[in-house]
């Protein structure tokens, strides 16, 4: 098994959660713990201003949240990570929202300094006049204008909290 390098990432993590999905979220990252999803306070700051559950890890694998990530998806929960650019690894981005078969994953920049896409490709598209609807319609749309259209068509809703496992 390869030893992973390690750099920041961090993740935002939206949408209404159970009890049972917090428990198998807390085993998957333990810097949950800390955490109360009930009162929404803790010691480490883990709410953003809007309203997400934000992780930050300044030496997470890959800068990646692995068994999280992992969780996240099968739970049908919602999140947005961005993990540095380190060493000879460019930055990344990636999202999940419910119904997605996994992740869309996509080059980023530093400091989630956004989604990156290739100046050749989207002039390409300019040139032949089509509309980003038109571009994302296409097969071989590029995953960076997919993921920025995710992000403005199913912004990451806030985190909450819902007693019992009905998220209803």
């Amino acid at each position: 098994m390869d030893v992973p390098d390690c750099f920041p990432g961090e993740i935002a993590i939206g949408g209404r959660i159970t009890r049972t999905q917090w428990e198998r979220m807390v085993e998957a990252e333990t810097w949950l713990a800390s955490f109360d999803p009930v009162t929404k306070r803790d010691e480490s700051g883990m709410i953003d201003f809007d309203g997400h559950l934000h992780l930050h890890d300044p030496d997470a694998a890959w800068g990646h949240f692995e068994e999280l990530e992992r969780v996240l998806r099968e739970e049908g929960i919602p999140y947005d990570r961005n993990a540095n650019a380190a060493y000879e690894y460019d930055g990344e981005e990636a999202s999940f929202r419910p119904g997605m078969d996994g992740e869309l994953v996509a080059p980023g920049g530093q400091d989630g300094g956004g989604i990156m896409v290739e100046a050749e490709t989207v002039a390409g598209y300019l040139a032949r006049g089509l509309l980003l609807e038109e571009v994302l319609a296409e097969p071989e749309a590029p995953n960076g204008l997919t993921l920025v259209c995710l992000r403005r068509d199913q912004p990451l809703p806030p985190f909450e909290f819902v007693e019992g496992d009905d998220v209803g």
